[in-house]
């Protein structure tokens, strides 16, 4: 025996006999003998087939086929009609009723459980076609809702690439948590306790920042009754009103503000580099400052021993000059004393051009420093 179910009506119990006979063995039957009977009884039975009569007291089979088909929950069961009328006018009125097929009596038992099986085919290729269009729809309209979220997202991280200071990106975060309908607190920590906060309603209250501070050294994210705490390592935000009466939702939403997350931090770690190369170059440009102070000086210093030098250098010139004519010098000690001479000489002119060469590399390192990026 199938699964399915079948109603049979009709006022003459013989011919109700004789169907349920027929078609016991195969079907769940169950028989009314009127029209509001069947009105009534499709309610409870909820059969996945009718065979009708047309001609019955109260209401004909037609009007109550046209009352089946205008009944969301029994608009969809076939209807075969099961009459002595066979005109074809007569059989129009049974198509138009909303009938399935038409079947004269008397009946050919071939014939009526073909037809039967027939119209029970069709209707399962009818459920499994409206179940799957209506999963499709279901599926197309979370797609674009989803969309509509996860665009959400993607303008949170494009209009992060443009902010450049923490509290802007805390308040935008703000921003797009509320494009959700929800409430929130978000505080970005960075080094030496500096913390920068904002909230959906405005207000910053301190418990509720406490409570984040206590909450970041726990999980990732960590849900309690309808909050929900995001944890990372530079960024915290606590919703305060997860939509925890709608599961598939509260799914979806904790991924994108995950997202929302990892974007922020992103974006946090990038300002902290940027910082870094900012601190970076003002200690370069204090350096080259302070190269190119000391390399002034020590130019200054510089030609101030070579203008001592070259006096005292002359000084000894002179007096050379002087022993030579008023002394009596030998050959041999005037050699000796020219040769100490013209050494010293030489070895102030080294000294000059290592001080030069020191000059010139310090001018170079100056150069290097402010050049670069």
């Amino acid at each position: 025996m199938s699964d399915y179910k079948i109603l049979i009506v009709d006022d003459e119990p013989l011919n109700l006999s004789i169907m349920e006979e027929l078609l016991h063995d195969r079907y769940h039957i169950s028989c009314c003998e009127s029209g509001y009977a069947c009105l009534e009884q499709t309610a409870t039975f909820e059969p996945d087939l009718i065979l009708m009569d047309v001609n019955m007291p109260g209401i004909t089979g037609l009007e109550t086929c046209q009352r089946l088909k205008q009944t969301l929950e029994t608009a969809n069961t076939p209807v075969i009609f099961v009459s002595a009328l066979t005109l074809p006018e007569e059989k129009m009125a049974g198509y138009q009723a909303g009938g399935e097929d038409y079947i004269p009596k008397p009946f050919d038992e071939e014939e009526l459980i073909t037809k039967i099986e027939l119209a029970l085919n069709n209707k399962k290729r009818l459920d499994e076609f409206q179940k799957s269009s209506s999963e499709a729809m279901h599926t197309a309209m979370i797609a674009m809702t989803n969309a509509g979220e996860i665009g959400t997202v993607l303008q949170f991280f494009r209009d992060s690439f443009t902010i450049h200071n923490y509290q802007a990106l805390a308040e935008r975060l703000v921003a797009a948590i509320r494009e959700y309908g929800l409430s929130c607190a978000v505080q970005i920590s960075l080094p030496e306790k500096r913390r920068y906060r904002a909230t959906s309603s405005g207000a910053i209250k301190p418990l509720m920042f406490q409570a984040l501070e206590l909450l970041q050294d726990g999980e990732r994210i960590f849900d309690f009754d309808y909050r929900t705490a995001f944890n990372f390592h530079h960024v915290s935000f606590l919703i305060l009103n997860m939509p925890t009466h709608d599961m598939e939702y509260y799914g979806r939403l904790k991924d994108h503000l995950a997202l929302l997350g990892e974007g922020v931090q992103a974006a946090v770690e990038s300002l902290l580099v940027q910082e870094h190369e900012q601190q970076l170059g003002q200690q370069r440009q204090q350096t080259s400052a302070s190269l190119s102070e000391t390399l002034t000086l020590f130019e200054q210093r510089q030609r101030e021993s070579q203008y001592a030098t070259t006096n005292i250098m002359h000084t000894v010139q002179n007096e050379v000059e002087y022993m030579y004519n008023h002394l009596e010098l030998t050959e041999a000690q005037e050699r000796y004393l020219t040769a100490v001479i013209d050494r010293a000489s030489q070895e102030l002119e080294q000294l000059h051009d290592a001080q030069t060469k020191l000059g010139d590399h310090l001018q170079t390192i100056i150069q290097r420093l402010d050049t670069q990026p």
